[in-house]
């Protein structure tokens, strides 16, 4: 699995970040997505292709061990999980996991402006504050406002169209 995400990288520092990734967080990874699926093979899959994912998006991470990279590597998981929760057991209601279907209020202006919010209260209680917001809001979140991430490139990541995606930021903000 390794030298496959590794083939997919072209630049040797961004080899070099990956390894360190793949060797800090594997564990932590796996143990994520044991947690959502209790499923060993599910668990696995998952894993991997949460991987490929940030073998994508490696030269997006500055930096191999940090808060922000663990963080950044939950998230992946966890929409990966969801995913194939979505796959295997399409009994489940999805509708809190794919929020795609109801865009009433998308064209109301009322949502506070992100960066207003942060100069108002900090960047610190933002993080705080996004942090307490229900899983699909505070991982579209940050990956738009902590990891500098586009729609489009959330989107891919979280494997939603690109309207849910602005959906819900759109929605996370208003409860932000």
């Amino acid at each position: 699995m390794l030298a496959l995400c590794l083939a997919l990288i072209d630049e040797p520092s961004d080899k070099e970040k990956f390894q360190i990734i793949y060797d800090n967080y594997k564990d932590i990874m796996y143990y994520k997505a044991m947690q959502l699926l209790h499923n060993k093979a599910l668990a696995d899959e998952a894993v991997q292709e949460s991987f490929l994912k940030i073998a994508k998006h490696i030269q997006k991470i500055s930096e191999p061990v940090c808060s922000k990279t663990l963080s950044f590597v939950v998230i992946i998981v966890r929409t990966t999980v969801l995913d194939k929760i979505k796959v295997e057991h399409p009994e489940y209601n999805v509708a809190s996991i794919n929020d795609s279907a109801n865009y009433v209020g998308y064209e109301d202006k009322t949502v506070p402006n992100i960066e207003d919010y942060v100069t108002e209260n900090g960047y610190n209680n933002v993080i705080d504050a996004i942090s307490k917001l229900e899983d699909i809001y505070r991982d579209t979140l940050k990956l738009k406002f902590v990891h500098g991430y586009s729609n489009q490139e959330i989107s891919d990541i979280c494997g939603v169209t690109l309207k849910t995606t602005e959906m819900r930021i759109y929605r996370g903000k208003k409860k932000l």
